[in-house]
C-alpha cells in the first residue's frame, strides 16, 4: 500500500484457485488504493492533530494539551484512589539570559531544558511547557517522596548539563515547586496554585531548589468584600 512515494504497509490475499485473473487483479488493485487513501488521511489527521498539540519550539505538550492531560489524569487517580504530583520548573534568570546573549540563546535554552526534562520522565510522565520560561511536569501515581525524588534528579541534570551557544557557555539551574494530591489540593486549579506557591517559596530561597507545597504554612484565606 502506498501513498504518493511512502509505503504504508502490505496486503496480501489468497486465492482458493491459484492466481488472480487479470480482472480480479485490477479490482484488487483499485481497493488497495482506497485503503492507502483511507491509511494516508488518518495518519495526516492524527499528525495534524498532534502539531496542534506541541509546543512549537520544544516540541513538549503545549498549555491546552497540559491541561486536558491533568484533566484525564485526575480522573485516572480518583477512580483508582491513587495519587497524582505536579511539578511546576522555572528556569533561573531566564531573562537575564535573554537579555545577555539574545533571544535565540534563550530559545536554544528553552529547547535544551526541555530536552533534559524528557530524558528523565519515567514512563506514564508528562511534560509540558506552561508559558514562557516555565514548565510543567504531571507524575501519576506519585508519592510525595517519589516527586522529590525526581524534581531533584531534574534539577541537578539541569544543572550539570553542557549548552554552548555561539562559543558561549551558558550556566543553566531551574527552580522547581512540587505539590501533590489530595493532599495539597482537591482539584488542578488548587493543586496548580499549590506547585505554584512552592515553586515561589524555591525562588525565594535563592533558587535552583525544589520546594514541596507540604512544607509551606497554608495560604492566607481571602475573604469576599463587605460592602
Amino acid at each position: 500500500l502506498k501513498a504518493s512515494t511512502r509505503t504504508l504497509g502490505a496486503l496480501m490475499l489468497m486465492g482458493r484457485r491459484g492466481a488472480f485473473d487479470a480482472a480480479a487483479s485490477r479490482v484488487l488493485g483499485v481497493l488497495a488504493n482506497q485503503a492507502a487513501a483511507a491509511l494516508s488521511t488518518i495518519q495526516m489527521k492524527d499528525r495534524i492533530k498532534d502539531l496542534a498539540m506541541r509546543d512549537g519550539l520544544t516540541g513538549l505538550y503545549n498549555r491546552r494539551a497540559f491541561d486536558d492531560e491533568l484533566r484525564r489524569a485526575f480522573g485516572r487517580e480518583d477512580r483508582q484512589h491513587g495519587r497524582l504530583a505536579l511539578v511546576l520548573l522555572d528556569i533561573d534568570h531566564f531573562k537575564k539570559l535573554n537579555d545577555t546573549f539574545g533571544h535565540p540563546a534563550g530559545d536554544a535554552v528553552l529547547r535544551h531544558t526541555a530536552r533534559v526534562v524528557e530524558q528523565h520522565l519515567r514512563r506514564g510522565d508528562q511534560a509540558a511547557r506552561f508559558g514562557g520560561e516555565e514548565f510543567a511536569i504531571i507524575l501519576p501515581g506519585t508519592s510525595e517522596a517519589g516527586t522529590v525524588r525526581l524534581a531533584e534528579r531534574v534539577r541537578d541534570a539541569v544543572e550539570k548539563a553542557q549548552l554552548v551557544f555561539d562559543g558561549a557557555r551558558l550556566s543553566v539551574t531551574v527552580s522547581l515547586g512540587a505539590a501533590v494530591w489530595p493532599a495539597d489540593g482537591k482539584d488542578e486549579e488548587s493543586l496548580i496554585a499549590a506547585a505554584d506557591r512552592a515553586l515561589y517559596a524555591a525562588k525565594q530561597a535563592g533558587r535552583n531548589r525544589a520546594a514541596l507545597a507540604s512544607g509551606l504554612p497554608p495560604p492566607a484565606p481571602s475573604f469576599a468584600p463587605t460592602i
